[in-house]
């Protein structure tokens, strides 16, 4: 959609023990130069994306986790996506993932956070995607 592509790896390996493990790996390419794309390269410079999106996860997170839907785990909790955050774009919005143990506890699984696209004001236009 809108000359870009998102491919989305989950690879799972057990290696003994108690059980195993799953990693997420996600790719976004640009289909007209090839290049693959961190998510500075879709936002306007100087918009405060990270700000929104940091807040908006954290907002989220509580709102889980007050309703018992989540644990976060106290020495690690989630502060921002820092500069190069886990991403793929997805139909319904720019979805943000963490791995295993980052945050929350292994029975947590990978937790992903949606935004949907008609919120995102920071998005470049070239790129911008009809609200869904």
């Amino acid at each position: 959609r809108n000359g870009l592509l998102s491919i989305v790896l989950t690879e799972y390996q057990y290696a003994g023990g108690a059980h195993g493990s799953t990693v997420r790996t996600a790719c976004t390419f640009d289909l007209k130069t090839g290049a693959r794309l961190k998510l500075s390269d879709l936002m306007k410079p100087g918009s405060g994306y990270q700000k929104d999106f940091d807040s908006r996860i954290r907002k989220e997170i509580d709102r889980r986790v007050s309703a018992g839907l989540l644990t976060e785990l106290s020495g690690s909790a989630f502060r921002t996506l820092g500069d190069n955050p886990e991403f793929y774009l997805s139909n319904g919005g720019l979805v943000f993932y963490f791995q295993q143990y980052a945050h929350f506890p292994y029975a947590a699984g990978i937790q992903e956070f949606r935004l949907p696209y008609g919120g995102i004001a920071a998005l470049k236009p070239s790129y911008a995607f009809p609200a869904t």
